[in-house]
């Protein structure tokens, strides 16, 4: 466990304390403006303005609205990656805050501005403290996390290019504000979403036996989706939901066409196939037999699990402990949502950890969620401790 004590002093905690002042401004900030994946243009460019004169040495943009700023290190030959995202989500808010979206139809409904806003307040504190460092720092403002799988451009770009050891957080509604969770293994699962559709023959709904009701072939459908999230929930814990069903336009016509589309989520990157595959047989089998013609889609850009390496984890609990008693405190179980920073810790190894928002907090991607600003500290709090201890010990 990296020994975090070594770096504590009063130097550190005014760097932290006063990056910590300005990350609450920066993070209404950037809760005005919410951008959808790939367009974050206000916001990449809002992360320039902040990290100009820290010091850094800023990359050309690689895939776009991308920010990635390296903070080196005289005679250093570990090179530290931290991670935040800078996406929104398509959701009007609910709240009314004075930092309320600007963008109707557009919020920070995942917490990806406080995200940023920590790592940002980090850089700064980071490159105050620069002569104490060992360690190099990459600061890695990523697009896209949200449906587009941004990691993975950005990972061929070459962003985790001499990285050793990468870190990210999430903040995370239910658990006690500030405290730092994780676990090694995986924290979030694999992701998969599938579309099923259905075309058979349109008639009017008065003589059905004159067309082929795709409708009929969607109820089963969906029946034996509940039959394999049954059974492979009782497996291994994995995830089979039917989220979504369009077909029809009147009470009196049946339709030639129907769409079905959900996901399925899985913690072990060998299960997703399996499913899959169950999934399609049971389809196809369905459709065959009443006659129904069928594609089905799936994207797997999110197949990975994010899998955090036992060694990274210790590293997070030992700059836990530095934040103070009870600061830390073990995930329990892995959360069946997804998370395409799976693909950056492929590619080197690392840990995410969930930073808590409240217990009382709504979820993420609720309509009423926003990133309580007293989870600030402990954010900026754990990734200067885990900088400033990282060097003391061998890249395993």
């Amino acid at each position: 466990m990296t020994n975090t004590s070594r770096s504590e002093g009063p130097e550190v905690a005014e760097a932290v304390a006063e990056a910590v002042a300005l990350a609450s401004s920066w993070r209404r900030a950037l809760h005005q403006i919410p951008e959808l994946a790939f367009q974050e243009k206000k916001s990449s460019a809002f992360v320039r303005q902040k990290l100009a004169g820290l010091g850094l040495r800023m990359r050309a943009p690689m895939i776009g609205t991308d920010v990635v700023a390296d903070l080196d290190v005289p005679r250093a030959r570990v090179r530290l990656g931290l991670r935040a995202d800078l996406d929104a989500l398509p959701m009007e808010e609910a709240k009314n805050p004075p930092w309320r979206s600007r963008h109707p139809g557009f919020m920070h409904a995942c917490g990806h501005d406080g995200h940023t806003a920590i790592l940002l307040a980090s850089a700064r504190a980071l490159s105050r403290l620069k002569a104490k460092l060992r360690v190099n720092v990459r600061f890695i403002f990523q697009p896209g996390e949200e449906v587009k799988c941004g990691a993975v451009p950005l990972v061929k770009a070459g962003a985790l290019r001499g990285v050793d050891e990468l870190f990210a957080l999430h903040g995370w509604p239910g658990i006690p504000v500030g405290k730092i969770s994780s676990r090694a293994g995986a924290i979030f699962a694999a992701g998969f979403f599938f579309r099923i559709e259905l075309r058979g023959r349109g008639t009017h709904g008065a003589t059905p036996e004159k067309g082929r009701n795709p409708l009929g072939a969607a109820g089963e459908i969906a029946l034996a989706i509940e039959d394999l999230h049954a059974k492979w929930n009782g497996r291994s814990g994995a995830v089979v939901s039917l989220c979504q069903s369009n077909g029809g336009t009147a009470s009196n016509v049946i339709p030639s066409t129907t769409t079905l589309a959900g996901t399925f989520r899985s913690l072990s990157p060998l299960e997703g196939p399996r499913i899959e595959a169950d999934l399609r047989a049971a389809i196809t089998g369905i459709c065959r037999k009443r006659a129904i013609a069928v594609k089905i889609i799936v994207d797997r850009s999110y197949r990975y699990p994010v899998m955090n390496s036992a060694e990274s984890v210790q590293r997070i609990r030992g700059a836990a402990a530095s934040l103070g008693r009870g600061v830390w405190m073990p995930a329990s179980a892995p959360s069946m949502a997804s998370e395409d920073f799976a693909h950056m810790l492929r590619k080197v190894p690392g840990a995410m950890f969930r930073l808590g928002l409240g217990e009382k907090q709504p979820p993420l991607h609720a309509p009423a969620f926003d990133f309580p600003d007293a989870a600030l500290a402990n954010g900026v709090g754990l990734f200067v401790a885990l900088a400033l201890g990282r060097g003391l010990e061998p890249i395993p």
